[in-house]
């Protein structure tokens, strides 16, 4: 259905790369957590910094998904567009359909995900500013 048609191949290239770099990414947060245990020092500083990097590696790669999700919605439903008009078929209708479900669920599943990576990456630095925030405490 969609070989051949406008954009095709940008597409499917989009997606390779943005999938690619997304496991480069995830590969790279999931071996920090490596870095603490072969540093041999109690340093907190160390945790903290490899703490900070796992939550910021992993919301890139949230907002990433979210960029992806959101271009093949755009250009799907571009192609997927012109099939129809080009062939008239009502099925064309369902696959838009379809596509555009599980591109919307994508981009509200990662902007939930994000919202809790970012809340464990900037809740430490709030927690002792309470005071400030909370006058009445």
């Amino acid at each position: 259905l969609l070989r051949g048609g406008p954009n095709y191949d940008f597409l499917v290239q989009l997606n390779y790369w943005f999938s690619f770099s997304g496991l480069v990414l995830q590969t790279a947060a999931s071996s920090l957590a490596l870095i603490t245990l072969l540093a041999k020092s109690d340093s907190q500083l160390l945790a903290w910094r490899v703490y900070i990097a796992f939550f910021s590696i992993n919301a890139s790669c949230l907002i990433g998904y979210s960029t992806q999700a959101f271009i093949s919605l755009r250009r799907s439903n571009r192609i997927l567009a012109i099939s129809y008009q080009l062939h008239g078929a009502s099925w064309i209708l369902h696959i838009k359909e379809k596509i555009g479900q599980v591109q919307k669920q994508t981009l509200i599943e990662c902007a939930l995900q994000g919202l809790i990576y970012l809340m464990f990456i900037f809740w430490p630095f709030f927690w002792r500013l309470h005071d400030y925030f909370l006058p009445v405490s």
